[in-house]
């Protein structure tokens, strides 16, 4: 299912359900500190989020987890009919909103390693750490080398 204008959401659960906005919501942009790992919620009468975080949706057990050796730059594909993670690397940066933060960061926005989008929350070392080279998938990410702060090829427990 395709929505133009995005899928609407349950003001109960903040969950996106299966069904079509009409229109694009026109609402400002969430001027808010916060970093919210499942996005804002979502006003049920103007449809515009505002500055609460939306709760861990419940595990549906719908999508297997991506069990690849790969390591994706840009994350991995995901099926347009499922919407569930393939063994298969998107080949550019994710579309990302921009950063909508007061807070200065010397050393620039953490990223979210899911998304690959940058989010309210500072770094706290200029970033000198080479990428990775490695084909391994860690769910966890990349273990930290204690000396350095860089990643290296093994997998977080």
């Amino acid at each position: 299912m395709h929505c133009a204008y995005g899928f609407r959401t349950d003001p109960t659960t903040g969950c996106k359900i299966c069904a079509c906005n009409t229109q694009p919501p026109s609402c400002p942009p969430v001027l808010c500190r916060m970093y919210c790992a499942y996005g804002f919620r979502t006003d049920s009468k103007t449809g515009c989020e505002y500055c609460a975080c939306n709760k861990q949706p419940p595990s549906s057990g719908t999508c297997p987890p991506v069990l690849c050796r790969m390591h994706c730059a840009y994350g991995f594909r995901t099926d347009p009919r499922t919407g569930c993670e393939l063994c298969a690397c998107n080949t550019q940066l994710p579309s990302c909103p921009p950063v909508l933060c007061r807070m200065h960061c010397a050393y620039g926005f953490r990223t979210d390693p899911r998304t690959g989008c940058e989010h309210c929350a500072c770094n706290t070392q200029p970033p000198s750490c080479p990428p990775v080279m490695c084909r391994m998938y860690c769910a966890n990410g990349f273990k930290n080398n204690s000396t350095t702060g860089c990643q290296y090829c093994a997998c977080q427990k």
